[in-house]
């Protein structure tokens, strides 16, 4: 079963608060319960399933498979 992340983006900061779920529902639920808490806007967004982002091109809170992170991003060291 594939592994999924959600992470918070920032042109400037780059990648923070990553965490690694250990499949997509359980990501999906993460990413709804956490999306709106980075931004001043009371939009009440849930997304309908990932991968998905929230927030402005240069700022925004992501949800997408550890594979596709990785490629992206470079590898993630797991403990």
């Amino acid at each position: 079963m594939a592994k999924w992340v959600t992470f918070h983006y920032g042109l400037i900061s780059g990648v923070s608060d990553l965490t690694v779920h250990r499949d997509k529902p359980t990501a999906l639920k993460y990413f709804n319960k956490f999306c709106n808490s980075y931004f001043q806007l009371s939009t009440n967004f849930k997304a309908p399933t990932l991968p998905a982002t929230y927030g402005y091109p240069h700022r925004k809170f992501c949800g997408m498979s550890k594979q596709k992170f990785e490629k992206a991003f470079g590898k993630i060291e797991e403990e």
